[in-house]
């Protein structure tokens, strides 16, 4: 027959340490994977490659395979009648994170593809051996992590400023057991806002237990023992410390740590902040039970504002009036009642609008064809104007719904021209729980020109031409006219 290649499954296993274990290998060839094959007869061919899917972590699944550069470009090789091959596989026993369960039964299986006489793909039939793996019973040390939102921050509102600190409270609830070497993992979930971790304290709370003698670094996996390394989110921490011996957590022993985050530069597609810890000891010498926690924050829904605004003269004359038009839409699916309008006076217009901005209109919009269905509800505010500009709360905007403000000023005189008049109007966004982090505000900008028109001068000046009167003009004609006659005369 014509052997093709041999395919082995050990038994899978999951909360394990990490690491790499099972069939661990550095290469393709079989000596990069420790697996040695004694043929029978000695010209029995061997396979020389081995691969796997998997690349790194729990390793449980090979492939032997012939290496077809050395067999004319085929991926298989005949076996003589009555013909072996052994092979001996090296397998690292993963470890689990709990170290005291009792012995398991597992299992390994092996099958190999050929094609047989007739020419025809086969496999031989599933081989299987059963054994016990795991560590002597024993009664596994218990660790339990609690976390907190501290305030402002709470699970349905985030600051303004978008600092957000947790609490994490983590204790050794065993009555006997101490954990020499313990490992903190902490991972803040982030979609559509930018996090940053700015702090982290730890305090001793009883039982004697140990804070880390160096600095837990956001960013880094940081190993009790070796080399720190990069983590895959620079947000994340990883930090583990003490030794054997040091007895970092006594029986009923507890630290806390205060990890502070800052939130920054909100989309669309932020709306919760998780946060996840776990506390273990992976690399202890006693079994121990990990401790986890997770917390969300998910402020309400903040509501989507627009704010558009235009002018009826981009460039206008001195003294002239501009009218102002504003168009407030609430685009998102939360209501915004309570949304606040503001539109500061620029300071080049108040000495011709000291009083503010004057012939002040509100129309809702909210049944206009350019909005979505289903169409909200919108109610026109009072709007107060003076020296300091215009402003108004929106008691009624709900989603899909618009209003539209109008307003005029004056324009300076020709005394200030010419001048650009800058403007800029702001909605800000209410929330239930006041302004929340993620909840925005809309801005609109419009500048105006004022250019002075060209100044109207005399027109040019021309020379005078002298004019001649009718007895002039009548002794011009009788001397030319005896110029005439006396030419005629001359003999020829």
């Amino acid at each position: 027959m014509n052997l093709h290649h041999i395919s082995d499954w050990n038994y899978s296993a999951s909360n394990l340490q990490p690491g790499n274990s099972g069939f661990v290998h550095s290469g393709s060839a079989l000596a990069a994977w420790g697996i040695t094959c004694t043929p029978q007869p000695g010209s029995a061919p061997c396979q020389e490659l081995a691969t796997s899917p998997l690349s790194s972590g729990y390793i449980n699944h090979f492939q032997i395979e012939y290496d077809p550069a050395q067999h004319g470009g085929n991926d298989h090789a005949a076996l003589a009648p009555l013909a072996s091959l052994s092979y001996v596989v090296p397998f690292t026993t993963p470890t689990s994170q709990n170290r005291c369960h009792g012995p398991t039964h597992v299992s390994n299986q092996a099958q190999a593809s050929y094609t047989s006489a007739l020419g025809t793909s086969a496999a031989t039939p599933m081989s299987a051996v059963s054994y016990y793996v795991g560590n002597p019973p024993c009664t596994p040390g218990q660790l339990q992590i609690q976390k907190q939102i501290l305030p402002p921050a709470s699970t349905s509102s985030i600051p303004t400023s978008g600092l957000v600190s947790f609490r994490l409270e983590l204790t050794n609830l065993s009555s006997s057991q101490t954990l020499d070497i313990a490992r903190l993992v902490d991972q803040p979930g982030v979609m559509g806002v930018q996090a940053t971790v700015v702090g982290v304290t730890c305090s001793t709370l009883g039982g004697g237990a140990k804070c880390p003698t160096t600095a837990v670094v956001p960013g880094v996996r940081t190993p009790a023992v070796g080399a720190p390394a990069p983590l895959a989110n620079p947000w994340e921490i990883d930090h583990e410390w003490g030794s054997v011996g040091n007895a970092t957590f006594p029986p009923g022993s507890a630290l806390e740590f205060i990890v502070t985050c800052q939130l920054s530069d909100p989309t669309r597609r932020f709306n919760c902040f998780t946060n996840r810890a776990d506390f273990s000891g992976d690399n202890d010498p006693n079994g121990w039970v990990p401790g986890s926690a997770q917390v969300w924050l998910c402020p309400p829904p903040a509501p989507e504002l627009s704010l558009q605004k235009q002018v009826d003269l981009q460039i206008a004359a001195p003294d002239a009036w501009v009218t102002y038009t504003l168009i407030v839409t609430n685009i998102g699916a939360a209501s915004a009642d309570g949304a606040v309008l503001f539109d500061p006076m620029p300071p080049i217009l108040l000495a011709a609008n000291p009083a503010g901005y004057s012939n002040i209109t509100c129309t809702d919009l909210s049944g206009s064809a350019w909005l979505p269905n289903p169409h909200g509800v919108a109610a026109c505010p009072g709007v107060s104007s003076g020296p300091s500009g215009l402003s108004a709360t929106i008691a009624t905007l709900g989603p899909n719904a618009a209003l539209r403000f109008t307003y005029q000023a004056k324009m300076p005189g020709a005394s200030q021209a010419p001048v650009s008049v800058p403007n800029a109007a702001t909605v800000i966004a209410p929330s239930p729980d006041g302004l929340s982090f993620g909840a925005g505000t809309a801005q609109s900008h419009q500048n105006v020109q004022v250019i002075a028109p060209a100044v109207v001068g005399p027109p040019p000046s021309t020379a005078r031409v002298p004019a001649l009167d009718l007895r002039r003009i009548a002794l011009l004609a009788l001397a030319m006219l005896a110029l005439g006659l006396r030419r005629a005369a001359r003999p020829r």
